[in-house]
């Protein structure tokens, strides 16, 4: 996130917050914000995903991207880049309850196409 090569979008709106923040052990980060903020912990977790090294050093960056691995209720299933996104219940989600087993979310150019299926 704090190092400009890696051309994070997501680094930009939690950093500006921060004053610093310092790693306590092998688990544990303290934040330390500019100003009191009750909703940091939601922007802390919201769309930022962990990268684990070990898949990306086997796999490549690229591959990783079109076939990530996460601890999600949903697993990536296939994706159709510009066209859909297919995922499927991930059966060792930590909280499974009433999961829809199968989602496909579709990509629509534009609104005429959203209309069409109506």
């Amino acid at each position: 996130m704090l190092n400009p090569d890696n051309n994070s979008t997501y680094g930009g709106r939690l950093i500006k917050d921060l004053e610093e923040f310092k790693i306590i052990d092998d688990y544990t980060i303290q934040f330390v914000t500019k100003r009191p903020m009750a909703n940091f912990l939601n922007r802390a977790v919201t769309d930022f995903q962990f990268l684990e090294p070990g898949y990306i050093e086997e796999v490549g960056i690229e591959e990783a991207a079109k076939k990530p691995i996460g601890t999600g209720p949903y697993k990536l299933s296939e994706w159709r880049a510009g066209e859909s996104i297919t995922l499927i219940a991930n059966k060792d989600y930590w909280k499974m309850g009433r999961q829809l087993k199968k989602l496909r979310l579709n990509s629509f150019q534009n609104s005429v196409h959203v209309f069409l299926l109506y």
